[in-house]
């Protein structure tokens, strides 16, 4: 293989790197951003408060928090793990 060819099968294995990062970002950002309706779905199967969703999600996202605090926190809020649970089912 001539090192024109090495650069070029160099070229499009970075090209198809980018392609496979680009579809899992937007596959990745789909997955994680919720809709009004699908918000209101959670809410209404669940029973919880949209203010309490609101410190679910907040627990969630606090990067200070490890993982077991964060359980403990979500435990702690009613109807939290349930919502947690609703929110989950998306993903899955």
């Amino acid at each position: 293989m001539t090192n024109e060819e090495k650069e070029e099968a160099r070229r499009k294995m970075r090209e198809a790197g980018n392609e496979a990062r680009q579809s899992n970002s937007s596959t990745i950002n789909s997955l994680t951003h919720f809709s009004a309706a699908e918000i209101t779905r959670v809410i209404n199967e669940t029973g919880i408060s949209q203010a309490d969703l609101g410190n679910v999600i907040a627990k969630v996202q606090d990067a200070t928090l490890s993982n077991n605090k964060k359980a403990e926190a979500i435990k702690n809020i009613h109807k939290g793990v349930d919502a947690l649970v609703g929110l989950a089912a998306k993903f899955i």
